[in-house]
């Protein structure tokens, strides 16, 4: 049984190294069946106080938080650490080094324009950055290695290309370039650090009592029992396991085992969410074009009446037949003496604006049908004499 307690406070010693001490002390303790806690922790607030949290038990805090005054029931505001991720944040800087196998070379590729100035074999050059080629280089006879080839404009604007692995040392001339390496690599080593997150209580609208209240995820509280034979009498004993992993002594701490496991869930409160939008054209950015109507009827049009008409107009070569033209806008006759004038009919019916249209001589009983869209061209016999 001592083993059994001296291994507790071995592991409650290591948990206190990992978290540090809150502010405000735990008051009381709420645990549920389902593996949720309720916790409180009470105080006095003159400044403001942070409360440190796992990234893990954010989205639990921020759907349970709560912090007043016991006193007065007046609230205190709140505030906390987002949780943009730091891949967001570096996507905003013109280069991109997050990458394991990222090496100079790489980084360089990304920055060509750059001034730089190098130290090439105790040899200082100034130029701008033109080209990052990737290639052998042949250090030895029938020995190469995997080398980046650089390609500098000098100031007297000539080119020149040397070897990265001959360059001792390099710098950016622009100074915001340097700048941006700079921050760009804080803001690598503050994501990779950030195992908390931090909410913070503030003394608004006046300091005084403070009492925090929220929910967070606890190990199962778990019970056995054991049978006592007495020489007085029988006991069944009811023992509960409970697991501490705030890292903090519960001392003067009220704790309450509650059988109920009400339904609990997880909502993605503390990462930002970002919507998809639909993109609208800008008004008037195209020009608009003039309206079109459809095209008169043409002169191949007109020749295809005629071939198609005239070997008839001959073959019969009596009466006065009558030519009508049927157009979307109506019909149109035309009464030619002689068959020799058909001419003048199809030269005004190339005139007409018309779509599909349809040629009738009724008088000597021939019908020829021409659809402009098809290009299709139909003469039937309806008089059967001829």
């Amino acid at each position: 049984m001592r083993k059994g307690i001296a291994l507790f406070f071995a592991l409650l010693l290591a948990s206190e190294a990992l978290w540090a001490q809150q502010p405000l002390g735990i008051t009381e303790v709420l645990l549920y069946k389902n593996g949720m806690a309720y916790i409180v922790r009470s105080g006095q607030i003159a400044a403001p106080v942070s409360l440190t949290f796992h990234p893990d038990d954010m989205n639990d805090v921020l759907k349970s938080f709560t912090a007043w005054n016991p006193d007065t029931g007046a609230l205190y505001s709140v505030g906390y650490t987002t949780g943009i991720p730091s891949s967001r944040t570096l996507s905003r800087f013109p280069f991109d080094i997050s990458g394991a196998q990222t090496g100079l070379g790489s980084f360089l590729v990304q920055v060509k324009g750059a001034e730089l100035r190098l130290d090439h074999s105790g040899k200082d050059i100034q130029g701008k950055l033109v080209a990052v080629q990737e290639t052998d280089h042949t250090t030895a006879p029938q020995t190469s290695t995997k080398d980046h080839r650089l390609t500098m404009l000098l100031k007297d604007g000539s080119l020149q290309s040397l070897w990265l692995s001959d360059i001792r040392t390099l710098e950016f001339v622009d100074p915001q370039l340097r700048e941006q390496l700079r921050s760009y690599l804080e803001v690598l080593a503050a994501g990779r650090q950030d195992v908390t997150r931090e909410v913070s209580v503030y003394p608004v609208p006046a300091s005084g009592p403070i009492r925090v209240a929220y929910l967070q995820q606890f190990p199962l509280w778990k019970t056995s029992y054991r049978v006592d034979l007495g020489d007085r009498g029988n006991r069944i004993q009811g023992w509960a396991q409970i697991d501490n992993p705030t890292g903090e002594s519960w001392d003067n701490v009220k704790v309450s085992l509650l059988s109920g496991a009400p339904v609990s869930f997880v909502m993605n409160l503390y990462e930002p969410l970002y919507t998809t939008r639909s993109r609208v054209p800008v008004p008037g950015g195209q020009v608009a074009a003039p309206r079109q109507y459809e095209s008169a009827v043409s002169a191949s049009v007109g020749e295809v009446l005629q071939r198609t008409l005239t070997p008839l107009d001959e073959e019969l070569g009596r009466g006065n037949g009558q030519v009508q033209i049927t157009t979307r806008s109506g019909t149109n006759s035309f009464n030619p003496d002689l068959v020799g004038q058909s001419r003048l009919i199809f030269q005004e019916a190339a005139n007409l604006q018309v779509g599909d249209f349809l040629c009738r001589r009724p008088a000597y009983g021939v019908c020829a049908d021409h659809d402009l869209r098809g290009s299709q061209q139909r003469a039937r016999q309806e008089n059967p004499h001829h």
